[in-house]
């Protein structure tokens, strides 16, 4: 039996099945409502509001927990646990409604060798005589052996079936397209084609895409769209879920919204897709298996196993990425469980393989990466924070879009609270640096003790429905603020984060004076006040001049994979110089990580 339950305020109507969730029924319809869990009832972000409360099931204890009782009085439900049992009408609370949010694009820069895999040769063959009775193949091949260096040239069939036409069309003068020995492409007399290149990283949350020219080797133009996967689950462990129960459907979801990407950013440049002949794709461990395709099953349960850690090349349309015909896309190497290539391109561009004196590298997010680069070896570790840096599993948290509160500072002898939300909007929530900066605040004025708890007898603490809190904001509809439970779920993800870097800084016997640099990397990072964030213990007390925010460090080292055939080729010179450290393995994990809930440095 089915219902008819219309969805306000996008005005779509679905039919859904009796016992079905509201959740599951939107993700049908491809009708976005957020959810960080991935509708498994954790996160309490997908809120609707239902029309007749009769025709659903009732409320559950989880909804009781996460729902205040004024919104459940005003009909508030989460759609994940809310089934519909007959005809109804929801409307997708202000809140709950996905928002763009901030996109971070420019990343480090430093020089290298220009020389990309692909380059565009012309060449005048000599012409065929009684003398000289080669074949074309021959004639060919022999020529770019003189030019190249090369001792073998290969060629496609197809390119070889059509030989013989294209160098007699311009009296023997062609343009070879070759990526290293090999001729991906012929083209009669002197070709004015440019050749281009593509480099992605595959975020979570964010695709960012950057095309360069590579006869030029500079950035042409670049581009963004949300991952079209975050209507399932906005972190990776929810998606882990859906992709779990919906095969590979999450795959498909993702490689439309990179071939539509790429497509949008040649059209407003006016570029021929065709002319696109390299790709270099990095993402984490989850994102990497989605776009190949792979089994994500075993990378939900440990010991956490990928199906492989090493590079793989492939034809972009064996992808399903149509809009490129031409395009070779590498996919560097994993370094194991949740450290992805994003990392490798992380580790690469701020060269901490390098580094002589120790360099630490943490891309701050809901799986934190976490590297430490000493005398040419690597240590490296993944931290699971959780999604407190997102803005997940807090009450008033959001994700950093516009009306986000970013930066707060607090008054220590009178406790008022200035504020700065992006672009200037009305407070709707918390994102991740305005909780960091918030709470590191509430350090410094006493609000807090170290070890999280609120000072309950201060004026500015308050008595909530659900424990003691303190409110940032009275200027929207709704006051925000921040509770005893929110301050929990930031320690976890500090202690996690703090844990695994004295992880690193043992294993390699590092002490604090010896660290030289400490690099943030990511959306996150780069938005963080590396002052709010020494305060909290999540990077060591060493002097803010050591601390530099490096953008999205993991785009930026894709981009040095299709510039440069040896920085490509360094990657498995390096590759097998990382240690990585298994916190959880650990024996003292357990007992460190309770010390370290602690603010500071422990």
């Amino acid at each position: 039996m089915k219902f008819r339950v219309k969805f306000e305020p996008v005005g779509r109507e679905a039919k859904v099945e009796k016992g079905k969730t509201i959740y599951e029924a939107a993700q049908e319809e491809n009708i976005r409502i957020r959810s960080i869990c991935g509708g498994n009832g954790l996160c309490g972000k997908c809120k609707v509001i239902v029309s007749d409360l009769k025709k659903v099931n009732e409320v559950t204890e989880i909804e009781r927990r996460l729902l205040s009782g004024e919104e459940l009085k005003e009909g508030y439900r989460l759609a994940c646990l809310t089934k519909v049992f007959g005809n109804n009408s929801v409307e997708i609370s202000k809140e709950s409604i996905p928002e763009k949010h901030r996109i971070l694009i420019g990343g480090k820069k430093r020089k290298f060798d220009f020389k990309p895999k692909i380059r565009k040769l012309f060449v005048e063959l000599p012409r065929p005589s009684i003398q000289d009775p080669r074949s074309d193949l021959e004639r060919v091949k022999d020529t770019l052996k003189e030019k190249t260096g090369f001792e073998e040239i290969s060629f496609s069939y197809k390119d070889l079936k059509e030989l013989p036409s294209k160098i007699r069309e311009k009296n023997f003068l062609i343009t070879c397209f070759l990526r290293d020995s090999k001729v991906v492409k012929v083209k009669p007399g002197v070709a004015r084609e440019n050749i281009y290149g593509i480099a992605i990283d595959v975020g979570t949350t964010t695709v960012v895409a950057y095309l360069l020219d590579l006869e030029k080797g500079n950035l042409i133009a670049s581009g963004a769209i949300t991952n079209p996967q975050i209507s399932y689950s906005e972190d990776i462990i929810g998606r882990l879920s859906c992709a779990n129960k919906s095969g590979y459907k999450l795959s498909k979801v993702l490689i439309d919204g990179l071939d539509d990407l790429i497509k949008d950013i040649c059209k407003n440049k006016g570029i021929d897709p065709k002319s696109i002949y390299e790709g270099v794709f990095v993402g984490n461990t989850v994102m990497h298996h989605m776009l190949l395709g792979l089994s994500t099953k075993h990378l939900s349960v440990s010991p956490y196993l990928p199906v492989l850690n090493s590079p793989i090349e492939l034809e972009a349309p064996e992808l399903g990425i149509n809009t490129i015909p031409n395009a070779q896309i590498f996919f560097p190497p994993l370094i194991g469980g949740f450290i992805g290539s994003d990392h490798v391109a992380v580790i690469l561009a701020s060269e901490i393989h390098k580094a002589r004196e120790p360099i630490l590298a943490m891309d701050l997010g809901t799986n934190t990466e976490i590297s430490l680069g000493k005398e040419g070896h690597i240590f490296c570790c993944s931290a699971a924070a959780g999604p407190a840096f997102e803005g997940g599993r807090i009450k008033h948290g959001v994700r950093a879009s516009d009306g986000a509160i970013e930066e707060v500072k607090i008054d220590p002898e009178t406790y008022e609270v200035k504020y700065k939300t992006i672009n200037n909007k009305k407070p709707k929530g918390l994102c991740g640096s305005g909780l960091i900066d918030l709470v590191a605040e509430f350090l410094r004025a006493g609000v807090i003790a170290k070890d999280g708890r609120m000072q309950a007898q201060l004026p500015c603490i308050k008595k909530g429905e659900k424990g003691p809190e303190f409110v940032i904001s009275s200027e929207g509809n709704k006051n925000v603020s921040i509770s005893q439970k929110d301050i929990r779920q930031l320690q976890l993800a500090k202690s996690a984060v703090h844990t695994g870097i004295k992880a690193l800084m043992d294993e390699s016997g590092t002490t604090i004076g010896e660290i030289k640099k400490v690099f943030l990397a990511g959306a996150f990072g780069n938005y963080v006040k590396p002052s709010s964030a020494k305060v909290l213990g999540l990077i060591p007390p060493v002097s803010l001049k050591k601390v530099e925010n490096i953008g999205n460090a993991a785009g930026s080292g894709a981009q040095i994979m299709i510039l440069s055939k040896k920085e490509r080729e360094s990657v498995a010179g390096f590759i097998n110089k990382i240690k990585r450290v298994e916190l959880a393995a650990r024996p003292d994990f357990q007992r460190k990580f309770i010390t370290n809930t602690e603010f500071g440095w422990n």
